[in-house]
Parts: C-alpha cells; sequence; structure tokens
C-alpha cells in the first residue's frame, strides 16, 4: 500500500511542477500605467505559472563630456589667437580626430568653428600653405562658417574667400556607395542620412568623411579623398554589440510612446542580447488601461495581443495576458495539473491503487474450516 501512496504523490508532484523553469525575459513599458502592480503580479511565480525575469528598456546615456569639451577647446583657442599663442591654439585644435568626429557626429557647425579658428592661428604662425589646407577642407566639406565667428585676421578671411571663390565654379565628382546590408544609411560630412545605400552623391573633390550606418550594426566611418574621376565605396557592416544596439535603440525609440513595431522589437532583443522577450506596453488614462503583449521569438515579432481593463485590475490582467501569449508562442508549456487527461491518469490510478489494497487485504484475512461432527 505504501507503494502506491509513494507513486501517487510523485505523480502529483509531477503534475503541479509548472513548466518554464527558465526565466522569461519580459520587458514593461509602463506609460502612465499601473507599473508597480504589473511588477508584483509578474513577479508572482507560483500564481502565474513561469519565472518572469523583468529587465528595463534601454536608458539613453548620459551626454558624453566630449561635446562640451570640443566647447571649452574652440573657447579657449580664440582666446589664445587674441593672446597671440598661435602655436598653442593650432596644438589645441590639432588633437588627432577631433574633426572626423565632430563630422560623424553630425555637428557641422562645431567642425567649422575648429577649422576657422585653426586657419587664423596657422596664419598667425606664418604657415598660409597650412591654413589654405584647412581652408579647402572647410569647402570640400561645405561647411558654412556659424554666425558670431570672427575676428581672424584680414589675411586669414581673404584664404577663405579664394577657397570659396574658386569652390564655386569647381566641376563635381560621383562617389558611388553601396553595402551588403539592406537599409544602410549613409551620411556624409556631418549631414546624417542623406542617402540609403545604393547611392550616388555628387561632391567636390577633397576630404570627406563618410558615414554608414544600420540598425542592429556597427557604425564605419571612412575618410575618403575624392578626385575629378570619381571613387566607389562598398561597405561590409558587423552585428552591433548590445551596447552599440542599445545606443541605436534609445536614439530611434526614446519617448516614443508606443515601441512595439517589429523593427523596434529586433533591436530591442539586440539591445538586451536575449534571442526571445515580451514586451509588454500598458498606456493608461483615467479610468482604463490598454494592455499589449508583444512576443518576440529569434529576434523577430512572433505574436501580439491587446486588452483594455479598469485600471484597477491592470496588474492581475498583466500576468494572464503575458501567460496567455507565452502559450500561444508554445514557450510556455500548460501546467500538467491544468489538463484534464493528467486527472484522469491520477483517478485512475487511485481506482487501481483501491482495488490493489482490497485485494491484498482479502487475501490476508484468514479462514476457517469449520466441520460439525
Amino acid at each position: 500500500m505504501r507503494y502506491i501512496l509513494s507513486l501517487l504523490m510523485s505523480l502529483l508532484a509531477f503534475g503541479c511542477a509548472h513548466a518554464g523553469g527558465t526565466p522569461i525575459t519580459v520587458v514593461l513599458s509602463a506609460a502612465d500605467g499601473p507599473d508597480s502592480t504589473i511588477r508584483e503580479e509578474l513577479s508572482a511565480a507560483d500564481r502565474l505559472g513561469f519565472n518572469a525575469e523583468l529587465r528595463e528598456l534601454p536608458q539613453a546615456a548620459p551626454s558624453g563630456s566630449f561635446l562640451a569639451n570640443v566647447e571649452a577647446q574652440l573657447n579657449m583657442a580664440e582666446r589664445l589667437y587674441l593672446r597671440s599663442e598661435y602655436a598653442s591654439c593650432v596644438n589645441l585644435l590639432s588633437e588627432r580626430e577631433m574633426f572626423r568626429e565632430l563630422l560623424t557626429r553630425g555637428r557641422r557647425g562645431n567642425a567649422a568653428r575648429l577649422l576657422y579658428w585653426r586657419i587664423a592661428c596657422r596664419v598667425g604662425q606664418l604657415r598660409p600653405a597650412e591654413a589654405r589646407a584647412d581652408a579647402d577642407l572647410l569647402v570640400s566639406a561645405e561647411l558654412n562658417l556659424p554666425p558670431g565667428t570672427s575676428g581672424a585676421s584680414q589675411e586669414a578671411e581673404d584664404i577663405l574667400d579664394d577657397a570659396f571663390r574658386e569652390a564655386q565654379d569647381a566641376p563635381r565628382a560621383e562617389l558611388m556607395l553601396n553595402s551588403a546590408v539592406r537599409g544602410t544609411h549613409v551620411g556624409v560630412d556631418g549631414r546624417m542620412r542623406v542617402c540609403q545605400a545604393p547611392c550616388n552623391l555628387q561632391l567636390l573633390p577633397g576630404h570627406h568623411v563618410v558615414v554608414f550606418e544600420a540598425d542592429g550594426f556597427s557604425t564605419q566611418v571612412v575618410n575618403v579623398e575624392l578626385g575629378l574621376d570619381g571613387a566607389q565605396l562598398q561597405m561590409t557592416l558587423n552585428p552591433a554589440s548590445p551596447s552599440e544596439a542599445s545606443d541605436q535603440w534609445t536614439a530611434r525609440y526614446s519617448g516614443v510612446r508606443e515601441v512595439g513595431g517589429e523593427a523596434s522589437l529586433r533591436l530591442l532583443a539586440q539591445a538586451l542580447g536575449v534571442r526571445d522577450l515580451v514586451l509588454l506596453q500598458a498606456v493608461a488614462d483615467t479610468r482604463v488601461v490598454r494592455l499589449t503583449a508583444s512576443v518576440v521569438i529569434a529576434g523577430e515579432r512572433a505574436i501580439e495581443q491587446s486588452v483594455s481593463v479598469a485600471l484597477s485590475s491592470g496588474g492581475a490582467s498583466a500576468g494572464t495576458l503575458v501567460r496567455d501569449v507565452l502559450e500561444e508562442a508554445d514557450l510556455l508549456s500548460t501546467p500538467l495539473y491544468r489538463k484534464g487527461w493528467f486527472w484522469g491518469i491520477v483517478a485512475g490510478a487511485l481506482v487501481a491503487g483501491g482495488v490493489s489494497a482490497f485485494v491484498l487485504t482479502r487475501e490476508e484475512q484468514p479462514s476457517f474450516d469449520l466441520r460439525i461432527p
């Protein structure tokens, strides 16, 4: 009898153990929704039948010090020029990659200021050839000097005027751009996303900074010396790291009320470094909250369901909605104790156990053979 009871206990324990021991990544986006109650509900693994690993939406990184540092350097360069400290001014503005980084970030005004004061300081050093090279660099990128930039010597202004005048009649060259990644956007000289590869651009001959970018891929920056005969670039992009994908996601979708589009979900999965996830969006007004659960499998949106419920029941409804979409996506099996056939097996085992116990009990009873003489 004890063996039968042990078997039944094991069967019940097996049936009550919910599937989905591996945590399910759930990302919550609650725009004025019941954030705390939803989180509390999703933490109730025993009741929901799955373990939810709650993750946050990517957040925009604090603004780096690069641009603030550049502004400080430009202001200092102007002061150095006015104090006739030309060598110090040129050294300050000749930091490697500063000009390229400004154009990569689309900071054309800062890049123009940098060249303006470097031209002025090179003229002060009595290096007009180097000043003219910087003027050609400014002109080939078609940069305009920002308002308020003035104070350079007349000789420096003349060098700039000559460079701009010659560019007006200069022929343009063709730059052909292509990428193996569909949807690659191209930026040139700080003008971001001017075309989508494959595309051809007509540019002034000279130095150019070309940026290739596509969601989910690392940004590539190329320096091009364009001659009159033109040039062609064929770019291969590498998959972005989670950190890069996170920056891309925040640049595209930070502050957007609804982020359940396919492109957003694909980039979100890459940013979080997961294959599968559930994005749960809660958008509320004074009385009602609209819940939308989107399932991402292998980086692609597979299933999406929405429901509108009373604000007070948003937490409980959120847990139910997530469990439903997980089961529909076959990412979460229905626990055995919720299936009718399981209880049929249990009932059969109980009957069989009862019959066996009855038989065994009957066999153990003593029999008497009474004979009356």
